[in-house]
């Protein structure tokens, strides 16, 4: 039986640029954080701005995940969904196909997501089960 290896993972945090490095991919973000000290650790917050946000980081990984499998694709580091399905120790190819589907949001919508300002009408479970690929619709649907 072959054994899966773990990816590394490595963040970097300067000033309010934080990057993700997951093997040799790079993954930015960047988020206003304040540095603060807790039980003697040093942690990174999101900076207190005023504005309650509704960040479902459940979705925004399953978003990110989903840019990354399209890239497989299209670049042709992979073949197929069942390829990347396999790869990653998932059992099934319709989950990753769902998945990828989520690349054909709107803009607005994926903006939502990344920055926690998406409706509550925009859930994961919602966006799995299928939705056209017309924005206005998407837009219209998700009420933004």
């Amino acid at each position: 039986m072959e054994q899966k290896s773990r990816k590394s993972r490595i963040v970097k945090v300067v000033e309010d640029e934080v990057t993700v490095y997951f093997d040799k991919e790079r993954l930015v973000i960047t988020a206003p954080v304040e540095h603060a000290k807790r039980n003697c650790k040093k942690v990174i917050l999101p900076a207190d701005d005023g504005i309650e946000l509704n960040r479902d980081y459940g979705l925004i990984k399953a978003l990110v995940r989903a840019f990354k499998w399209r890239e497989m694709l299209e670049s042709g580091k992979v073949q197929s969904a069942r390829e990347i399905a396999c790869n990653e120790g998932i059992g099934s190819n319709s989950y990753v196909s769902r998945h990828i589907r989520m690349t054909s949001l709107s803009p607005k919508i994926i903006r939502g997501i990344l920055n926690g300002t998406q409706p509550k009408t925009v859930t994961l479970s919602k966006l799995l089960d299928g939705f056209t690929y017309i924005w206005e619709e998407q837009e219209e649907l998700f009420k933004i």
